[in-house]
């Protein structure tokens, strides 16, 4: 028997997952539960199945795939190239891991099974990707915010390998621009590093938008216009100083981030319409231009 746990939100494309997942998948006397992510109440219910037991997989969208619109409204664009990830039981993970780092590699060498990928080290490829999973999942199952995770797979590659290293994150909330071809040629990733190379850049630069951070305040610092994101924080204290910059706040005031008990592994900032920020964008283009 398959079971499928479906979502109640609209802003996912299980609606489409589960049929094709009900037809193909083979008949089997076994209870098995299938999940889409491992966000919400997905994980209290699959400790459950656990205790009992019970096989449970999870479904959810797949990295290296064709670029898929997941909001506001989900839709994937070519059936053809593009494919989701199916999982068996746990995520095999190993920087951070509550259960141990290194137990699924002892597994694999007690089968005689190789351990580490060598394959990466051939090929014509320039550059590592590194494709993390989301903010709760790395969270959960490796007890690690997704920057420490990052910064610690980074760390371990740069051991091994002088090539290029470049991060994809999962598409999210009001997150359009995942996926989209973008030359490589227009982009330029500082990630990792220093704030004086950092600061360098930025002044190259004509304006900033980013969220209530110290990359904003360094903006700020270096005389760009700057457009400014702000949630839980206040922007009446930490917002942008100067008549031309720009601060977008979420729906949510101020007054209700206060009231609440903030968690710091979820973002907040999902209510920020995504056309206000564009639109103040084209403002400054064009006053910057005129």
């Amino acid at each position: 028997m398959i079971f499928t746990h479906r979502m109640d939100k609209i802003d996912c494309l299980s609606h489409e997952i589960w049929p094709a997942l009900e037809k193909g998948w083979p008949a089997t006397s076994l209870d098995q539960h299938f999940f889409w992510g491992l966000g919400g109440d997905n994980v209290s219910k699959i400790e459950q199945l656990e205790k009992h037991g019970q096989e449970w997989y999870y479904v959810d969208v797949g990295y290296l795939t064709q670029p898929i619109t997941r909001y506001p409204i989900p839709k994937i664009h070519d059936y053809d190239k593009t494919y989701f990830r199916i999982v068996k039981g746990k995520i095999h993970t190993l920087e951070g891991s509550k259960k141990g780092g290194d137990v699924r590699l002892k597994e694999l060498e007690k089968k005689g099974l190789p351990s580490k990928f060598e394959n990466w080290k051939g090929g014509e490829g320039d550059h590592i990707l590194i494709c993390p999973s989301s903010e709760t999942v790395t969270y959960k199952h490796n007890n690690l915010t997704q920057g420490d995770w990052v910064d610690r797979a980074i760390s371990q590659i740069k051991k091994l390998t002088n090539r290029d290293i470049r991060i994809r994150y999962k598409p999210r909330p009001n997150n359009e621009w995942w996926g989209k071809d973008i030359k490589e040629d227009l982009l330029i990733d500082l990630f990792g590093f220093n704030l004086t190379l950092t600061s360098a850049y930025m002044k190259k630069s004509d304006f900033f938008i980013g969220n209530d951070s110290g990359l904003m305040h360094l903006a700020v610092a270096n005389k760009l216009k700057v457009i400014s994101l702000f949630g839980p924080t206040n922007d009446i204290v930490y917002g942008p100083y100067g008549s031309n910059n720009i601060v977008i706040r979420t729906s949510e005031s101020l007054d209700y981030f206060k009231s609440i008990n903030i968690d710091k592994n979820k973002s907040y900032m999902n209510s920020i319409n995504p056309n206000i920020v564009l639109q103040n964008c084209e403002r400054l283009l064009n006053d910057h231009i005129n």
